[in-house]
């Protein structure tokens, strides 16, 4: 099967940003990749090398199904005029310089008109300010419903093992054959979303990766592994239904990724305005919720029995414990969520 793509990017700012604690946390690589490249399409120089090596394996500019809404603005104060030949984002003309809370209210609604509120306020207070030039905006909103959606009078309470003890959670039940994959003390299970059109398989896609033991970050190494033992089996699926969230200020841990240039002021991103301009902070939040309908971020099942020879028992995929859960395109291999669930 394909897997995820742009797994050394992931694996690393995801092990920097798990790193704060044991809470649950959600945030999307895709939006993140997408903001960067903003400032590729109009960089030169070293800081272009930069930012192409970290985004060497990152999916860009995928078209997704109806399900995915995807904006691209850069809000740009009257005096930095942006050039004719950058393209890829909507330009906005913003007055910071003479009124930067209006501004910074008009890209917050629009943030909110995209995502349907689901993010609201992304820059707060003081976050902008007289001397802000410029803000480039990626924003982005996942609907999807499940192919098979889990029979809610199958939820029941049970036992989940999270860091500050065991306690009974809402937790979903399937029975059916879905692609299953075990490497290196690990185990994922994949759930399929229903395409737009029907009732056919979607190309967005919930990946659990369930660790035998204590949640870790895995590496780049080990999900390949992972993703690559992936076949269909018979699987007993519980899944506990889960919110995360997560907000972060991202200039530190980009640049201990390899993104030196861009902060500093021998940034070239000449290819926006004629302005100079460098990047000074990285704004990030994200919202996943996982219920019996589907996913937002944004089940009557039939096995059809007939004679022939005895099957297999399902391999049992019981969520008992934290877990990491994956918001996937297929096709593309953009992995839009990833979330670590630690008390769901």
């Amino acid at each position: 099967m394909m897997g995820p793509a742009g797994l050394g990017f992931v694996t690393q700012l995801h092990a920097l940003l798990a790193d704060s604690g044991d809470a649950n946390l959600a945030w999307s690589p895709y939006s993140i990749t997408e903001a960067l490249r903003l400032a590729m399409a109009g960089a030169a120089g070293s800081t272009r090398d930069e930012l192409a090596a970290v985004l060497e394996d990152a999916p860009g500019g995928v078209v997704f199904p109806d399900g995915v809404r995807v904006a691209n603005t850069i809000w740009a104060d009257t005096s930095v005029p942006i050039k004719d030949s950058y393209d890829v984002a909507e330009v906005h003309v913003a007055d910071f310089a003479h009124d930067h809370e209006a501004a910074r209210a008009a890209i917050n609604a629009d943030v909110e008109k995209t995502t349907d509120r689901w993010i609201r306020g992304l820059l707060g207070p003081g976050s902008v300010d007289s001397g802000t030039l410029a803000v480039l905006v990626n924003a982005l909103r996942v609907r999807l419903d499940w192919l098979h959606p889990f029979e809610r009078s199958a939820t029941r309470a049970l036992p989940f093992r999270a860091p500050g003890g065991t306690r009974d959670v809402p937790t979903m039940a399937h029975q059916g054959r879905l692609d299953y994959g075990a490497a290196a003390g690990w185990r994922l299970v994949t759930y399929v979303s229903r395409a737009d059109s029907g009732q056919r398989p979607g190309d967005l896609v919930l990946d659990v990766l369930l660790p035998d033991g204590e949640l870790t970050a895995p590496s780049a190494e080990l999900l390949h592994e992972l993703y690559a033992s992936v076949r269909p089996e018979q699987v007993d699926l519980r899944l506990p239904r889960f919110d995360a969230s997560g907000s972060a200020l991202l200039a530190r841990q980009l640049g201990s990724l390899g993104l030196r240039t861009l902060f500093t002021d021998d940034a070239d991103l000449s290819g926006i305005s004629d302005v100079p301009i460098k990047i000074s902070e990285v704004i990030h939040r994200a919202v996943l919720t996982v219920d019996e309908e589907g996913a937002e971020g944004a089940a009557a099942t039939a096995l059809i029995a007939r004679a022939g020879m005895a099957a297999a028992p399902p391999i049992p995929v019981h969520v008992d414990r934290p877990f990491l859960a994956v918001i996937r395109d297929r096709p593309s291999g953009a992995i839009l969520f990833l979330a670590r669930i630690t008390e769901p």
